[in-house]
């Protein structure tokens, strides 16, 4: 499904032989693509992910093993920085240790059969958000969920970059708080805030711009570090070719 976006990605997706409807929120664009689909077998992915040569292949494989109705992947980021691979390893176990009390799978891999989804009406697109996690919650009352773990699915840190690592993570804590207490978030309620689609970086100002300044210190540190590991590495690789 796409949300009638102004660039190629219509004309690009047609010519890889791609069958384009009309999207919207992230709920109504996956119902909108799910609704033509007839492969037994559904896969939902993001705009911010890239698939390694073979993802599909392996990760296919391990979901009809397992007999599973919905599953997940675990994620790497598209990013050199320390800080990133462990906010994303931090979600990986917790996707792990969560997924038989309370699955939850990011909307950057989502695995469905069609019979399942059509059996708990696709995504709710009533909610403002946690859409995905509300939607393999569901399914996996109808067989079962889990994490699969035979590859894994390249993610941008485009919303790191725009919201700030930090202040991204307290969104999503408050979030996970928020549902488990009061239930899920509508499209009426202004808990939080959602920009779909927009990642033009944020004017901040009081306790957020600290944070942010607060990030951007770790982030430099982080940077300069991985900057002296990649010399550190390449003057040892250097040292050992001349040794040979």
């Amino acid at each position: 499904g796409d949300a009638l976006s102004d660039d190629r990605t219509r004309e690009i997706a047609r010519d890889a032989g791609a069958k384009v409807v009309d999207g919207g929120s992230p709920a109504e664009g996956r119902n909108a693509g799910a609704s033509v689909a007839k492969a037994p077998l559904l896969l939902f992915l993001d705009a911010d992910v890239r698939m390694r040569r073979g993802f599909l292949k392996r990760t296919i494989e391990e979901f009809y093993e397992r007999d599973l109705v919905a599953a997940t992947c675990q994620v790497k980021p598209l990013s050199p920085l320390s800080t990133d691979r462990i906010l994303h390893n931090f979600d990986n176990l917790f996707i792990r240790l969560a997924q038989d009390s309370d699955p939850n799978a990011p909307g950057y891999c989502i695995f469905a059969t069609k019979a399942v989804f059509d059996r708990v009406g696709g995504f709710d697109e009533t909610l403002k958000v946690a859409e995905d996690h509300n939607f393999v919650k569901r399914a996996a009352e109808h067989g079962r969920f889990r994490l699969l773990t035979s590859a894994k699915i390249l993610v941008d840190v485009r919303r790191f970059d725009k919201e700030g690592r930090i202040g991204y993570a307290i969104k999503n804590v408050r979030i996970s708080v928020y549902r488990a207490l009061q239930g899920e978030i509508k499209n009426d309620n202004d808990f939080v805030e959602y920009e779909f689609g927009d990642y033009s970086e944020d004017d901040v100002s009081g306790s957020k711009k600290a944070l942010r300044k607060l990030e951007k210190g770790i982030l430099k540190l982080d940077k300069a570090a991985t900057e002296l590991d990649k010399k550190l590495f390449q003057d040892a690789h250097g040292a050992d070719v001349r040794q040979r």
